[in-house]
C-alpha cells in the first residue's frame, strides 16, 4: 500500500478489512497524521513505517518493523511491542509518553554500569526524561539525536520560544551532579538547562549546535580538562558575548584541550591570538 492511498480516509474500505501487512518506509509523510482508518484495521501482522531518524507521524510512534497475530494497534502498546522486538525507532514516543517502568526499561537498555555510562548515538530524541536520575551516571553522551527543538517545527518557534522548549528537554542533566563526561554535539540546541551543579566535569562537547542563549558556566566547572565549542552558536551570535564566555576559562586551571570554532570570531584578533593563550598557559588550544 502506498502512502498515498494510507493518506485518504476514502482507502480503508471494507475491501481492507482484511489487510495484514503495511509496509511504508520508503515514503514521505513527515509531520503528518495516520487516518482514523487506519486505526480501524484489526488483522495487521506487519507494520513498517518508519526508515530514518526523524519521526514520521504526529499521532504515532516510529516503528521501523513490528509483527503481531495482530498487531495491537493503540500507539503506545504498539510501540512497546516494537521495542520489545528489538525496534529503536520507538524509543523518543516511550520516553514521552510511557509510564515510568517503560521508561526505565528503555533507560536501562543504554546504561553500561560497569563504565556508568548512558550512550544515545543517532536515536531520535524529544527530551531527556526525569528518570535517568535513577541511573549512577558518570558519563553521559547524547549525540546526534535531533534533542533540540529546532527539529520537529521549532525552527518556526522565536528565538526566546525554542530556548525555552530546549531548556526544558534537558533540564534532567541539571541534577546528575556524579557527571565527568557530558557530550551533547550535534543536536541543535539552541538552549541548555542549568549545569552549575555538575562540578565534577572533566569533559564537556556542545560541537555542533545553534545556542542562542549560551550556557557561561565554565569558570565553575574546576575539574574540566576538555572542552569542545565547534559550530557551537548560531552565526548572527557576537564577539562579544563568546569572548566573555572564553574569559571565564581562566578560572580553568586543569584546562588541557580547547577546540573552539564559533560563527563570526575572528581568529586574527588580537584576543584569540595573544589573549587566550595567557589565560590558558598549560592548555592545547586548536581553533576552526
Amino acid at each position: 500500500i502506498s502512502l498515498g492511498l494510507v493518506g485518504s480516509e476514502m482507502c480503508i474500505r471494507d475491501r481492507l478489512k482484511k489487510l495484514n501487512i503495511i509496509r511504508l518506509r520508503n515514503n514521505g509523510g513527515y509531520y503528518q497524521n495516520l487516518p482514523q482508518s487506519f486505526f480501524k484495521l484489526k488483522n495487521l501482522e506487519e507494520l513498517q513505517l518508519s526508515k530514518g531518524l526523524f519521526r514520521n507521524y504526529l499521532n504515532y510512534p516510529q516503528i521501523g518493523k513490528v509483527t503481531g497475530s495482530p498487531i495491537n494497534l493503540d500507539p503506545l502498546e504498539i510501540a512497546y511491542a516494537a521495542f520489545e522486538q528489538g525496534d529503536e525507532h520507538p524509543i523518543s514516543y516511550i520516553l514521552k509518553y510511557g509510564t515510568s517502568d517503560w521508561i526505565l526499561k528503555v533507560l536501562n537498555k543504554f546504561y553500561d554500569p560497569t563504565n556508568q555510562s548512558m550512550t544515545f548515538n543517532r536515536v531520535y530524541l524529544e527530551h531527556i526524561p526525569k528518570e535517568i536520575i535513577q541511573f549512577d551516571l558518570k558519563q553521559l553522551t547524547i549525540k546526534d539525536c535531533k534533542l533540540g527543538a529546532y527539529y520537529g517545527g521549532g525552527h518556526s518557534l522565536s528565538n526566546g520560544n525554542r530556548i525555552a522548549e530546549d531548556k526544558k528537554r534537558t533540564a534532567a542533566i541539571s541534577d546528575l551532579v556524579d557527571l565527568e563526561y557530558l557530550d551533547l554535539s550535534q543536536n541543535e540546541l539552541s538552549g541548555i538547562s542549568d549545569l552549575s551543579k555538575l562540578q565534577k566535569l572533566k569533559f564537556l562537547n556542545l560541537n555542533t549546535n545553534k545556542f542562542i542563549d549560551f550556557p557561561e558556566q565554565y569558570g565553575l566547572f574546576e575539574n574540566l580538562e576538555e572542552l569542545y565549542l565547534l559550530r557551537t552558536t548560531e552565526s548572527n551570535s557576537t564577539l562579544i558575548g563568546t569572548k566573555k564566555i572564553i574569559a571565564e576559562l581562566q578560572n580553568l586551571s586543569k584546562l588541557k584541550t580547547l577546540k573552539i570554532g564559533v560563527s563570526g570570531l575572528d581568529y586574527g584578533d588580537k584576543f584569540f591570538k595573544e589573549t587566550l593563550p595567557s589565560l590558558l598557559p598549560n592548555c592545547k588550544i586548536n581553533q576552526f
